[in-house]
């Protein structure tokens, strides 16, 4: 993990670098604070927890809309097949006669 870190940070040096040029009239203690900024990785053993908390309610939602969809959709060709099935019933009927 150590060194992970320092082979990130050394790129992310560079960078640093590169973004100075580009920051306007920056005063000695914003540019000392910027150049101290340093990645800094932890084990990702336990995932983004908090993300999985605060995407949980709004899928729920976004789930229980799509069934209900697909309830209406089911009801409605159950319907065209119900209203049809008479008509179907009849012709089916005068091929075999």
């Amino acid at each position: 993990m150590e060194r992970a870190q320092v082979v990130i940070n050394v790129a992310y040096r560079a960078q640093l670098e590169q973004d100075i040029p580009l920051l306007r009239q920056p005063r000695a203690d914003f540019l000392q604070h910027f150049k101290a900024k340093k990645i800094i990785l932890k084990p990702g053993e336990h995932g983004r927890g908090s993300l999985r908390d605060q995407g949980r309610q709004p899928l729920y939602l976004l789930m229980g809309i799509t069934v209900l969809v697909l309830m209406i959709a089911c009801a409605n060709v159950a319907n065209l097949q119900w209203r049809e099935a008479p008509h179907a019933r009849g012709r089916w009927l005068s091929v075999w006669r």
